[in-house]
């Protein structure tokens, strides 16, 4: 999956298709986020879109990586995220694959000091490649437009992302999204988003 291939796709004008390429045929149901990313009593519900074997195939390895990046990050915060730590992450994905392990410890892990209401701690971060990451976001935000704004034709899009530090002007952005536009799923305790498309244009949205 290139971004030469996705600028060059055309929404088809019959549903299902592929949410990336197009494609209509050989069809499977993604779940997005991916179904490993939720604990075995978490995945009532999950959204799906339709993707096809070609561009579902390259996903699944940084599905993984993915799922160790978020899962290390959430572990000691989230009941759901200490779950897939210590069973898919500890106890599967680095237990099957020594070589993404020493990957992870040569290239990834690295110890910073933050400072916490007692003084200054050393903790363990795991950085991941925006390689990996951008893609990752991209493929999200398609599969939830694909699901929740069937009418809009995102293929011609150009996907740009940028993290932002949860700055004043983020943390309200954010707040008055919860308030005043359509969430979901929000009740698995999982992940929660926050969307909406513009009344007027109908080409911008957050």
């Amino acid at each position: 999956m290139t971004d030469i291939a996705q600028s060059n796709a055309v929404r088809p004008t019959q549903r299902p298709h592929c949410y990336i390429c197009g494609a209509t045929d050989k069809l499977e149901d993604d779940h997005i986020p991916p179904k490993g990313f939720f604990p075995p009593d978490k995945r009532d519900s999950l959204l799906t879109a339709p993707l096809c074997h070609r561009c579902h195939s390259p996903l699944k390895k940084t599905d993984e990586a993915m799922r160790v990046w978020v899962a290390t990050a959430s572990a000691t915060s989230s009941k759901a995220g200490r779950w897939i730590f210590d069973n898919k992450v500890i106890g599967s994905t680095l237990k099957r694959s020594p070589k993404l392990r020493k990957i992870i410890i040569e290239k990834h892990l690295h110890e910073v000091v933050v400072q916490i209401p007692t003084g200054p701690m050393a903790k363990s971060l795991i950085t991941m490649p925006q390689g990996r990451v951008i893609p990752f976001i991209r493929r999200l935000t398609k599969g939830f437009l694909y699901t929740y704004y069937p009418d809009y034709d995102y293929f011609q899009d150009n996907f740009n992302v940028v993290y932002r530090l949860p700055n004043t002007e983020v943390v309200n952005t954010v707040l008055r999204l919860a308030r005043s536009l359509r969430r979901g799923p929000s009740d698995n305790e999982v992940f929660r988003i926050w969307h909406g498309i513009t009344a007027d244009t109908r080409n911008s949205g957050a």
